[in-house]
């Protein structure tokens, strides 16, 4: 089985900011934990950023590790 999971970035040229749309499988859907910016299945760049961060802190994984060898050694 597979899934198509499509992030669609959305950019506000008049501040410079820039809003997220998840996809998967080409319908729109939500991400728990991540608070729209107001209107459904849209999302704060620096929001969804931050999110994924956090996310990736916890698993021990940080900005510069080589997420190739990380890949390789998974079990």
């Amino acid at each position: 089985m597979s899934a198509n999971i499509q992030w669609i970035l959305y950019e506000n040229q008049i501040n410079n900011d820039f809003l997220v749309k998840f996809l998967l499988n080409e319908k729109e859907a939500t991400i728990n934990g991540l608070q729209n910016c107001g209107t459904p299945f849209y999302y704060k760049w620096v929001d969804v950023k931050e999110f994924y961060t956090l996310k990736l802190d916890k698993m021990g994984i940080h900005s510069g590790d080589n997420m190739h060898e990380y890949l390789m050694n998974v079990r």
